[in-house]
C-alpha cells in the first residue's frame, strides 16, 4: 500500500511577501533600509542631496538582500576560506589533499 501526499498549492509561496520574497529577507531589508534613511536623515546636507544619498543606500543593498545575493556572497566567501584541492586517488595519488602531498614533497627533499 502506498502512502499519498497531497501537497496544498500555494505550499512554496507560505510565508513570502507578495509570493515572491521570503519574510526574513524582507525584515532585512526593512533593517538597513532604516539603517540608510535615519544616516541620511542626520547628515547636514541639502534636502534634494538627502534624497539622492538615501535612494542609492536604500535601493541597493534592499534589492542586494531581497533576492539573495547576500547569502550566495557568504556562501563564495566560506567556500574561498575552507576550499581544498583534490587529487584523483584512482590515478595512482595516495594523498587525498594538496597540503598532504607538498608535505611528503618537503619530507622526501630534506632527507635525502
Amino acid at each position: 500500500m502506498s502512502k499519498e501526499y497531497i501537497v496544498p498549492h500555494n505550499y512554496k509561496n507560505n510565508g513570502r511577501v507578495f509570493n515572491l520574497f521570503e519574510k526574513q529577507k524582507v525584515n532585512r531589508a526593512l533593517i538597513i533600509a532604516a539603517l540608510a534613511v535615519a544616516l541620511s536623515a542626520i547628515v547636514p546636507i541639502p534636502l534634494m542631496w538627502k534624497f539622492m544619498v538615501g535612494t542609492v543606500l536604500v535601493i541597493g543593498p534592499a534589492l542586494f538582500i531581497l533576492f539573495g545575493f547576500d547569502d550566495l556572497l557568504i556562501d563564495i566567501l566560506i567556500y574561498k576560506k575552507f576550499r581544498r584541492i583534490y587529487f584523483d586517488i584512482e590515478r595512482g595519488d595516495d594523498y587525498e589533499y594538496w597540503h598532504q602531498k607538498t608535505r611528503l614533497q618537503k619530507e622526501q627533499s630534506t632527507s635525502r
